[in-house]
């Protein structure tokens, strides 16, 4: 199972487009949309529940980790479900209490990996209402302030998301009136 997310992570990085559930019209002939939304969701779920499974190998948890993090960066509705998760169990937990059946040179590598994706993270605009707490974690992990400073986006940026965010949504309100 694993091994089939890692291939659908790799295709990905190739094609320009990513498949979204809303290129499928809702009256699709053979494709039920509600089908293959709640089917999203229970894969999703199910690889968060695998990040704190109690015995999973250091491969499977890094890959895990891999599809978890790329998902919250090129879905940001996911975001909250990864880092919220994250935070308050699965990356905490995944820090603290790594699995038993893991070596030292593994744990080392875990970590690495997950301070990796946390900065990875932090780089995304979508990530500013997380950006205390990952903060958090990365300087648990031993990442350096000027590590974690590199990797915020400039407060600009931030602001200029907010702002298209208030004018799309000012439009989308105009257009509703009308």
């Amino acid at each position: 199972m694993y091994r089939y997310y890692e291939n659908v992570k790799e295709s990905e990085r190739s094609r320009v487009d990513l498949m979204c559930l809303n290129d499928i019209s809702r009256d699709h002939r053979f494709i039920s949309y509600r089908k293959m939304e709640n089917e999203s969701n229970l894969n999703f779920s199910s690889l968060l529940d695998q990040l704190s499974s109690a015995h999973i190998s250091s491969l499977n948890l890094l890959t895990c980790l891999s599809c978890i993090c790329n998902i919250a960066q090129h879905r940001p509705q996911f975001m909250s479900r990864v880092v919220g998760t994250f935070a308050v169990c699965a990356l905490e937990s995944l820090h603290v209490n790594l699995p038993p059946t893991l070596a030292m040179s593994q744990v080392k590598s875990v970590r690495k990996e997950l301070k990796m994706h946390l900065l990875r993270l932090l780089k995304n605009l979508s990530s500013a209402p997380f950006h205390q707490r990952i903060t958090t974690l990365l300087t648990d992990l031993g990442a350096g302030q000027s590590e974690v400073l590199r990797a915020l986006p400039a407060t600009s940026d931030i602001r200029k998301r907010s702002q298209r965010g208030d004018d799309n949504g000012a439009e989308e309100r105009d257009r509703k009136r009308t």
